[in-house]
């Protein structure tokens, strides 16, 4: 409650004409001066927050070792973002709140501050089971997420619905701790300032943000829905991003069975951008209106085409009891057959910050860390920082970049007549490096994070047929019946049958039972496959 909180009082707070003592006031006035409240009333809260901060600092020893802190404040100001998470105060149980809360969330991540929620369910008011379940939906794909109400509100935790809306709460919790992995790099690539391209942005976007020039796609494809003028983005205040890649639409109206999405073209590198429906796997084009049916247990999300997202599968009673679980891969394949991502691996406690950035929180300076470049930069451009920006802490930790490449073979047609696309060959990457810490080792990471699962999105395995005449060329490995898998290569050694198992599935080809080093450069080849199109 540091706005300063006084309820007893006519303005809530301290009384306008309250003074504060200002130490160092500039030449030439007095080394301290008296100033009245209204002049520094933003000021209170932002200030107890950077104070709390550097104390917690220098209790754990900060920059060289110790616990991170980790601060909630109610009051911030321009700089907050420097100290800890924010949220939007007290709402109330309602639909028009629940889109509200994720308006003003928007709003303050463009405003600079990217760590801020609301309240779950609503801090006043009682909300009914299908409210809360989309208000659980929603803000579990928002950077700070807790369920908070007032004293006299009844409990909402989400075993106390009932159900079905209780197992999709609890489906809505456990999704959000799989994506964890996506969340921290999110996070690393903002503190760190290591992603260029990411300087500055928040991690929930609306998708005017990034969505580059107006104009619509040039033709419509079959089954696509109306264009998307550019003014629709500017509209869908509900409609957001996580990070670049991730889309996620709420359901944030009373009793809905279907809603209208609008998917961006631009903001792909020049061409058309791609989405993929996480629920159904389907390939569909930015620049048109989706339709989407959604019952109690779903909400819109669609990958990004191009994008890699790293997940854990395995739902731990804590998130930190699964920093070093095995992770999985989701690559989305563009029209061309790439994908890149990052993923940023430590503890999730020992305070890492290289010794610029933590003096750029406790003071402001202006912060001068190595810069990374895109995901699929060379290793040679992501070696650290100059000496004397290196992180003064030990400990595992490591950036990891990983990259498809398909290339194709030739067109193929499938045998029951319907759509074709194009039989590649293609190679996924992963390089790890140093983050902003030169002269430190990448690892050694704990045995037990590693690479598991891979799923690749927009390709399916190639049938085999006498009409195809593909045969001929087709390696074993993936051959119908044979029950081999593609091929790896780690630490540069020759490739080796994988291991596990191919399957095809709804939404893509997926890679399982695999255990590939994080901490070690390694090659999959998928030798031959159906790139969607």
């Amino acid at each position: 409650m540091n706005e300063p909180s006084v309820f007893s009082g006519a303005e809530l707070t301290l009384p306008r004409d309250a003074l504060h003592v200002v130490q160092g006031a500039p030449a030439p006035s007095p080394s301290s001066v008296e100033v009245e409240h209204r002049l520094v009333h933003n000021l209170y809260g932002a200030l107890q927050a950077a104070a709390t901060f550097a104390g917690l600092s220098a209790r754990a020893g900060l920059p060289s070792g110790g616990e991170r802190p980790f601060l909630l404040s109610r009051s911030f100001f321009v700089g907050s973002q420097r100290h800890g998470a924010v949220w939007t105060g007290d709402n109330t149980a309602s639909w028009d709140q629940l889109r509200l809360s994720v308006q003003m969330v928007l709003a303050l991540g463009v405003s600079g501050l990217p760590f801020a929620g609301a309240d779950v369910g609503g801090f006043f008011g009682t909300p009914p089971p299908e409210l809360l379940l989309r208000w659980y939906q929603s803000a579990s794909h928002l950077p700070f997420f807790r369920s908070h109400a007032h004293v006299d509100s009844p409990r909402r935790e989400p075993w106390l619905l009932p159900q079905p809306h209780a197992a999709h709460a609890l489906e809505a919790l456990r999704e959000r701790q799989r994506l964890l992995p996506f969340w921290y790099t999110l996070c690393w690539d903002a503190a760190s300032g290591a992603l260029p391209s990411a300087e500055g942005l928040p991690l929930v976007r609306p998708l005017w943000l990034g969505s580059g020039g107006g104009g619509l796609p040039p033709a419509s494809p079959a089954g696509a829905g109306k264009p998307v003028p550019r003014s629709a983005l500017l509209l869908a205040d509900t409609a957001f991003t996580v990070g670049a890649d991730l889309l996620v639409f709420p359901v944030a109206t009373k009793g809905a069975s279907n809603v209208e999405v609008p998917l961006p073209v631009h903001g792909c590198g020049g061409a058309p951008c791609e989405w993929f429906s996480v629920s159904s796997g389907a390939r569909l084009r930015g620049g048109f209106w989706h339709s989407e049916p959604v019952g109690l247990g779903s909400m819109p999300r669609y990958q990004r085409g191009g994008s890699i997202l790293p997940r854990r599968e395995r739902v731990r009673r804590s998130a930190l009891l699964a920093v070093w679980d095995p992770i999985s891969l989701h690559a989305a394949l563009d029209a061309a057959g790439h994908a890149a991502g990052r993923l940023y691996l430590d503890d999730g406690v020992t305070a890492r910050l290289p010794a610029a950035l933590h003096e750029h929180q406790q003071s402001g300076g202006l912060l001068e860390a190595a810069r990374a470049g895109a995901a699929t930069a060379p290793e040679s451009e992501l070696e650290g920082a100059p000496p004397q920006h290196a992180a003064r802490s030990a400990g595992a930790g490591a950036l990891l970049l990983f990259n498809v490449t398909c290339e194709e073979k030739r067109s193929a047609q499938s045998t029951d007549g319907g759509g074709g696309g194009h039989v590649v060959r293609c190679i996924l990457s992963s390089r790890p490096t140093r983050p902003l810490a030169l002269g430190e080792s990448i690892g050694p990471l704990p045995a037990s994070v590693y690479v598991e699962r891979v799923l690749l999105r927009g390709l399916s395995p190639l049938v085999v047929d006498q009409s195809t005449r593909l045969a001929d060329w087709l390696p074993s490995s993936l051959a119908p019946g044979s029950g081999k898998s593609p091929t790896a290569s780690v630490g540069g050694a020759a490739p080796r049958p994988l291991g596990g198992k191919v399957e095809a599935t709804p939404h893509g080809l997926l890679l399982e039972r695999l255990h590939l080093p994080c901490d070690e450069a390694w090659d999959i080849e998928v030798p031959g496959a159906v790139l969607d199109g």
